[in-house]
């Protein structure tokens, strides 16, 4: 019964929906002095690397969705370096997504677990059964020191993506996960 449906990509209605969000739906996760009416910037890591853009316009916000986990990944320390070195040696490219996604995670402790020779752990027969990031996840909470120290790994790279994307459009409005 609806009259019209718009089919939209899930970045830019996550972007859309901002507006609709309250106080109590956010964390945040750095303070700062938000601009209400700036640039924002939605990313998350799910299957893949999902971003979009909120642009102020006179009546409401322009949304912007795209592909852009698909950019080139920029190492930023020693260890990111090392990271996209292994993942460009296996792959050829590396791009934002191939480190920030639910496979990412997996790269991110396959890439620590093989820096770190006879340290794998029981988590390994549990990635080796399809569990993925979760297990991963689990591993690091129970102490695992690799899955910890990628999970560790991942995070860093997530923020400075995360930056990267903040700079792009002056973020001033947010960077919402």
């Amino acid at each position: 019964g609806w009259p019209c449906v718009r089919v939209v990509n899930d970045f830019a209605a996550a972007a859309s929906g901002i507006e609709a969000l309250g106080r109590e739906d956010l964390a945040t996760l750095q303070r700062g002095a938000p601009d209400l009416r700036g640039p924002r910037v939605v990313l998350g890591a799910g299957t893949g690397l999902g971003v979009a853009y909120a642009l102020p316009e006179a009546r409401g916000w322009r949304v912007v969705a795209g592909e852009g986990g698909h950019g080139g990944f920029a190492p930023e320390d020693d260890e990111q370096a090392a990271l996209a070195a292994y993942w460009r040696a296996r792959l050829g490219r590396v791009s934002d997504e191939t480190v920030l996604s639910g496979a990412g995670i997996e790269r991110c402790y396959a890439y620590v677990r093989d820096a770190y020779p006879g340290a794998a752990t029981a988590l390994d027969a549990a990635l080796a059964s399809g569990e993925g990031p979760a297990a991963i996840t689990a591993a690091a909470e129970a102490g695992d020191p690799l899955a910890g120290r990628a999970l560790e790994l991942f995070a860093r790279c997530y923020g400075q993506v995360a930056g990267d994307h903040a700079l792009t459009v002056m973020a001033t409005g947010g960077v919402y996960i």
